[in-house]
């Protein structure tokens, strides 16, 4: 369309923060008296959740070794235009070009895009799941995220 192809990444890497985020989760499994008996790190993949419980009732005994519970999976669900973000597109942004600095280049305002994950869990016992979600809410909380 405009005779150079360019790919910045940018998407790709909103997707790879987004599992950063999540990726440090670890859960203490205790016996009755309330010792540790173990501490696991909950592994994260990009994957939906449609794929996961496909996994899942495909071995519903869970023999498998590929299969370990608790888990996380998150996926990108939808790119939306944020129009009430948007500012004037006619204003300009400028820089001195790096190669000459006689030049000075420029850029329209940047396009506002809400990007929408879902983050999905699966686990044996509520009691994963109950320690994994107040992690999250930890992080979201510590970032200032509140919905």
């Amino acid at each position: 369309m405009f005779g150079v192809t360019f790919y910045h990444n940018t998407i790709r890497k909103y997707v790879v923060l987004f599992g950063t985020l999540f990726n440090n989760i670890y859960i203490n499994r205790e016996d009755t008296n309330n010792g540790r008996i173990v501490t696991i790190k909950v592994p994260i993949s990009y994957s939906p959740k449609e794929k996961m419980l496909s996994r899942i009732d495909g071995d519903p005994e869970l023999k498998r070794p590929a299969i370990v519970l608790p888990r996380m999976g998150f996926e990108l669900r939808s790119l939306n235009y944020a129009s009430e973000r948007k500012l004037n597109t006619l204003q300009k942004m400028y820089n001195i070009d790096s190669t000459d600095t006689s030049k000075i280049r420029y850029n329209y305002m940047h396009v506002p895009y809400d990007l929408n994950f879902t983050l999905n869990i699966a686990v044996k016992n509520a009691d994963d799941g109950t320690r994994i979600l107040e992690q999250i809410f930890l992080i979201l909380r510590l970032l200032g995220i509140q919905r």
